[in-house]
Parts: structure tokens; sequence; C-alpha cells
């Protein structure tokens, strides 16, 4: 595909019909040509016209005929009209050939074959081999990685031909390969046009073929930085050179004549060393390479008369760089954090990514340092799915400041009390779940926040996971207007607000979708995971399940806990900050950016490098939270901060955990979480035993793997069992009677008759009744 872009063009090298003509050709010719040798010379005429290998042959050119004819008559065409002509091989060698009096499609086509096996067939052999080699030198692939990136650097992140030029360790490795496994075992062979005597009184007879040996020093030394040494340094010349240039790659001298020698040397070179070098670069800043385990020398060729090949049955073990591990990625970057330091950096292709795994790093560069690292990284799959809107990952300037004030303002800590309404109304339904259908209770939880989060952001409850106005917001923005206009969008919401404020900003209804869908996506997948996790924490640890409902019988007794009980409840606040500690939904959070040059503690912060918080490391560090796998909300005893207000600490150590993100990428929607949490954590307690399934078979108590956690940018415990009952019949009742008021103020559809008292938006008309 590489040389396809040189030889046709971007678009024509894709084309199907030419990548099976031009790649079945070169496998079929060399295949063709070991077969026709092993006939007797007599019978080679005969025998060409029969053998499979050179039917196809024949039929590969008939089909490169066929595509390139309307393709040269096109090209004719517009020659004849003097518009511009495309920058190929395709148009070069036919402006050629005319010159020479050649014109026939069927010469073309057969010298584009040519062209195109030539390129695939050495340019394969020679780039398989290398990497055979460097992975038999894995100290040479480090240093190769770091010339590329240093190269890009001083290049401005494009790969010029003085950049190539640059790459002399690259070139050094790939002329060692080459010297010491060529892919030819002797030179082209010569036909001296009469008869001549060598310096070495050796006779050639005319038309009599003549192979010239290699002229190796230390045949058997591999040395990847020979030639990079020799380019380089003032080691003495084993040869004497007038430059040492002549250790370049494509030069053809006495110790490498792979290329040839003379007039016949290879044309080509040239061309295939920066192909070479462009795939290499991009192979090694992608992935690591190595020998597999228990091979320690390079792979031997294989030899088919003066051919030699790479043995295409042998492997070697890549490892995508972008990928660390393939799961629990957050263990990894704690044994990082723990073995580097509280500030490294990680190397992903030509991106820097700095790690801050420490409290006082976060305060200093992501909180005080917040006007040049509250941008995001460029994300390629992130613009390709969420068109750039998706709030999380957009990045730093004005669009995303205009959208964080219409957020702010109906997510501040003002605003937030105003919600309690919903919060206790889905609470209470949550609570009914766990008591009618305990084993579902996962499924209740996440009806629970992504309910309070419907209602908040598009006016209408969510009753069940499968309610189908759920399914309907995500087809896009413009189905907004149809569910909001219903009868059951009786309550006022964040989306109408947002398309009120369209008319004044300017909002795409895509924006606006993205928006609203990216606090729906973090409203309710973060929340949930995170009482999730409190659920297997009560399993785990049975303990506090008895100390919190001690404290809860003590201040609130038969009636349920609500919102004013929380100044009196130290310990349940404490399972509060310690679930968002020991299970940070965001282990690793969401990448900030610096948009500027940066230095801290001696390390130099390039622009546009990513900067990950790493949460995990941090809540888990034994230096901060003593036996850090331990969920005990007693540590917290003595901190009755809220989450906005240990965020906003001076004093970095005072922090409870950093799920919520840090500097201007804050998490907005802080306190409602704070709130949904206390109150789903101070009920169920307060209504319910939890306790350990026992295994029928065994008899065993069965006991989640807390180490069993979902992969991705969310993380929450994988799916377990639980024994949830009610602690008294008297609480079931209550609980019962509790949802039994609130049913009163639903209708049948079981959404809100009215506007709950308090809402914060008291003005409230559904679309499409406005008049």
């Amino acid at each position: 595909m590489v040389s396809g872009l040189i030889f046709l063009g971007p678009d024509l090298c894709r084309r199907l019909e030419y990548i099976r003509a031009a790649v079945d050709y070169t496998v079929d010719i060399t295949a063709a040509v070991t077969r026709l040798k092993a006939w007797p010379w007599w019978t080679r005429p005969f025998m060409s016209r029969i053998l499979p290998e050179l039917v196809r042959l024949r039929d590969h050119r008939k089909d490169m005929k066929a595509f390139l004819e309307p393709v040269i008559g096109e090209r004719r065409r517009l020659k004849l009209a003097g518009d511009r002509l495309p920058d190929d091989a395709l148009q070069w060698i036919p402006e050629k050939a005319e010159a020479a009096g050649i014109t026939g499609i069927t010469d073309l086509a057969n010298m584009q074959l040519l062209l195109t096996m030539a390129a695939i067939h050495t340019t394969t052999l020679t780039t398989t081999r290398i990497l055979y080699d460097s992975a038999a030198h894995p100290e040479t692939v480090a240093d190769l990685r770091e010339e590329i990136r240093t190269v890009l650097k001083d290049n401005n992140d494009v790969m010029t031909t003085k950049a190539l030029f640059e790459m002399k360790l690259t070139d050094s490795v790939m002329r060692e390969s080459q010297r010491l496994n060529p892919p030819f075992s002797g030179s082209r062979p010569i036909l001296p046009p009469k008869a001549l005597l060598t310096s070495r009184g050796q006779n050639c007879e005319d038309n009599r073929a003549l192979y010239i040996p290699s002229n190796l020093f230390e045949p058997q030394k591999s040395d990847p930085h020979r030639f990079y040494k020799l380019r380089t340094t003032d080691i003495p010349d084993p040869i004497g050179y007038k430059s040492r240039e002549q250790y370049q790659f494509v030069s053809v001298t006495k110790e490498s004549m792979s290329f040839g020698l003379g007039r016949h040397a290879c044309p080509g070179r040239f061309f295939a060393a920066n192909e070479i070098k462009l795939i290499l670069a991009r192979i090694l800043l992608e992935y690591d390479i190595k020998m597999p385990d228990g091979i320690e020398t390079p792979y031997s060729n294989f030899s088919v008369g003066v051919t030699n090949g790479t043995d295409p049955t042998k492997k070697i073990l890549p490892r995508n760089l972008h990928q660390v591990r393939r799961e629990k990625v957050h263990l990894q970057f704690q044994k990082w954090a723990e073995e580097y330091g509280p500030v490294y950096s990680l190397i992903l292709g030509t991106k820097v990514l700095v790690v801050l795994s420490s409290d006082q790093a976060i305060k200093d560069l992501l909180d005080k340092r917040s006007g040049i690292y509250s941008s995001r990284p460029e994300m390629y799959l992130g613009s390709m799915v969420g068109g750039g809107f998706r709030m999380l990952l957009m990045e730093y300037g004005e669009t995303w400041r205009r959208i964080r004030k219409i957020v702010q303002n109906s997510l501040n800590i003002k605003a937030a009390r105003t919600y309690v309404p919903y919060q206790d109304l889905e609470n209470k339904a949550m609570l009914v779940g766990f008591l009618e259908q305990p084993p579902l209770f996962i499924d209740h939880i996440r009806r629970y926040t992504n309910s309070l989060t419907t209602q908040m952001m598009f006016g209408f409850r969510t009753t069940s996971l499968d309610d189908p106005k759920l399914k309907q917001l995500y087809h896009g923005f413009e189905e907004f207007g149809k569910v909001m206009g219903a009868e059951t969008a009786a309550l006022p919401c964040f989306c109408v607000d947002l398309v009120r404020a369209q008319e004044q900003e300017g909002f795409s209804d895509e924006m606006a979708a993205y928006v609203s869908g990216s606090l729906l996506e973090a409203g309710s997948d973060t929340t949930s995971a995170t009482l999730i996790g409190f659920v297997q924490a009560l399993l785990c640890f049975p303990e506090v399940v008895k100390l919190g409902q001690a404290e809860l019988d003590s201040v609130c007794g038969n009636r349920l806990p609500d919102l004013n009980d929380l100044p009196n409840l130290p310990y349940i606040r404490g399972c509060m900050k310690e679930s968002l500690r020991w299970m940070p939904t965001v282990p690793l959070g969401v990448n900030h950016a610096v948009i500027r040059d940066d230095e801290y503690m001696g390390y130099k912060i390039p622009k546009g490098a990513g900067v990950m918080c790493n949460v995990w490391a941090i809540g888990h560090d034994p230096k901060r939270h003593s036996d850090p796998r331990r969920f005990d909300p007693a540590r917290w005893a003595h901190d009755s901060q809220t989450s906005a207000e240990a965020a906003n600490n001076p004093d970095a150590s005072k922090r409870d955990h950093f799920v919520f993100g840090a500097g201007r990428r804050l998490c907005q929607g802080m306190h409602i979480a704070d709130r949904s949490l206390f109150l789903a954590i101070s009920r169920l307690l307060w209504a319910f035993d939890f306790r350990r399934p026992v295994d029928k078979t065994t008899g065993q108590e069965i006991v989640p793997d807390t180490e069993e956690l979902t992969e991705g940018l969310f993380m929450a415990p994988k799916p377990f069992r639980a024994h949830i009952v009610p602690r008294s019949e008297y609480k079931a009742q209550r609980v019962r009677e509790e949802w039994s008021k609130m049913t009163e103020l639903l209708d049948s559809e079981l959404q809100w008759k009215a506007v709950p008292e308090g809402v914060i938006w008291r003005d409230y008309e559904p679309i499409g009744t406005q008049k």
C-alpha cells in the first residue's frame, strides 16, 4: 500500500482490483520462476504454457490492463485539455514511455506490474528481516524509537525527507541487517559485452554471467550501530572511503552490493530506503517488539536459488505501546507511581502523558495553574463519536466556557438544593425495589440514579430501565422536543433551559444534544457505580453495617433519615467519602492537556501533553490512607467537609478523594451527587440488612471479589450476589407507606402530576404549549 501511494496515488492504490492483480502477480511470479527452473531447459517453452502459476501471470496482466486502460485514457484526455495531472508513477511512466515510442496499454500495464513486483518483493523481504533482527536486539529498539521521536520533534512532527535522512541509526540498522542477510546471495548477473580480464587475472568471456562476491568485514559480528558510528564518529574507516556518507543504506559499495553495482544498481533503492524507514517508524512508535520467550538468536533465512527469504513461519511478539496492559490498567499506573514517584511520564507514540500521583501535584498544576491545564488532549475517537461536542472531552476554549456557564447555573450549590424532591422520590422508589425484588438490587440502583438524571435533564422519570422515552433520547436532539412536549413531560428540566439558551448563544441542535447526553452519562453512571461498590463493601466488611445502623438508630430512630440529619451522622458521611475513595468510578480520571510549555519539579512538560490524575493510586497510597484496601468509614471521623469544600481546600492533603476531578474541570454536579449518595446510603442501612449469600452446595458464604471490576473510562464492580432483607417488619412497612405517599403525587404513568414544591424552574411550561 505504501508503494501504491506513489505508483498510483491514494485512491487508485486502494482499489481491490489493483491490489489483487499487483499482489497476486508478485506472489505468482516468484512461484512461477521456481517451478519453471525445476524443469529441464529444453522443456520450459512448453511448460510455460501449462504451469498454473504462469497461466495466472497472464491472467494478472489482463486484469491490470483492464484496470489501467480507462485510467490512462482519462489522463490522456486531461493532458490534451491542459488540465492538471496527478503526480504519481502512473503519470511519469507513460510520459517517459511515449518518448521512447511505447504507447500500448499492454506494455504500460506490464511495466506497472514489474515495478510493483520489484517494490513489494524486495521491500517485504528486507523490512521483515530488519524486524526479525531488531527483535533480537531489544536495546536497539529503544534507541531507534528515541531517535524517531527526536527527529519528529525537530521537524514539527512531520516525516520530511530531511527527517528521514537524519534517522542515521535507523539507516545503520537497515544496512547491517541487509549486510548479514541480503535478499540475494549473489548480486545480479552482469553480461560483459566483450571478453575482459579482471584485476585478479580472471577471464570473462562474451555473454558469460559473472557473479560478484560480497566483500564483507567481520562477517560473523552483528552490530546494529556499525554504520551509525562510521558515519557520525571519527573511528577508523576500514574501507577508506572519501566520504563517510558512503555507509548509507542506499550506497552501493564493495562491502554492500545488495542493490547491485555500477549502471545496473537498483534505481529504486532511494525510494525503498524512505519507504522502509516510514514503515519502521510507524511500527516502532506504536509497538514494542521482541523475540518469543526462549529464543535469543536471530532467525536464519531460507534460500531458494540465489534468493534468501525470511521465514514466514517465524514470529516476533509485538506489544501495543498504547495498551499498557489489557486488564486492571489502574493497578499498573499505581505500580509505576510506587516505582517512579508522584510525577512521571509515558511516551505514547509521539505524544507525552504526564501522570500525577499525589494530591500536591494535582493542587499545584491542575488547580493553581488551571489557566493552562484545563484543556483535553486531541482524541480522534472522541471527535468521531461525539463530533467534538461531548462536554467531558471538549477542548478548553470559548465554546466550552459558554456551555460551562449554562451548566453551572443549573448545577451549582444553590440549584442543587432544589432537586431534593426528585431525589427523595427516586430514593423511595429504589427502597421499594429493594424490598420487593432484592436480587435485582443493581438494577434498582441504576434506575434510581438514571431517573433522577432524566428528570433534571429531560423532564420525565425513568420508571424502569426499559422505559421507551429513555431509548428515544439517544436518537438525537430533534427527538427531545417530542419527549418534553408530551403529556408525561410535567417537569421543568435542563433541556428546556438549554433550548431557550440556544436562541441567545447560537448552539446547534447537535451540540445541545451532546451536552445533555454528556450530563446524563456522567450523572447516572458514576453515582450508580459508587453505590454498587458500597453494597459490595458491606458484604466484605460486615462490621460497617452494624456501626452504620447503630448511628442511624441513635439519631433517626423509627423515621427515615433525611438531609437535615447529615451534620449529625459522621459515620454515614464517612461511608460516602470512603465509597468514593475505595471504589473510584473514574480510577484514572479524564486526562487534561497543557496548552503551553511548562515546568514542574524540574520536569519539562511540553505543550499538548496529556496530564492524568492517577485517582486510584492517590486513594490507595498507604502513606495517605493506612490499609487502603480496607473499607473503613471511621478514617473520616473528623472530616465534615463536603466534596466541594474538600476540593477547594488550600491544603492538598485535606482533600478526601479526586473522583470529581480538579481545577476548572471539577465536576459541577458534585453537590447533587453528595446528596444522592447520602440519601441512598443512610436509608439503605436504616431499612435493610446486607448479608453474604450462601452456596447451596458447600454451605459456605460467598464473598464478592473486590478486584473483579469492569474496564473502561468508568469502573464498577462486576455483578455479584447479595442477600438483602428488611431489618424488621416495621421498617418494611414504613418503606411501603413512604412510597404510597409519593404515588399520590404521580399520575397513572408514574410521572409527576405537578411541579414539586421548591424546584428551580417555577415558571416551566412544556415545549409546544407556549403561546
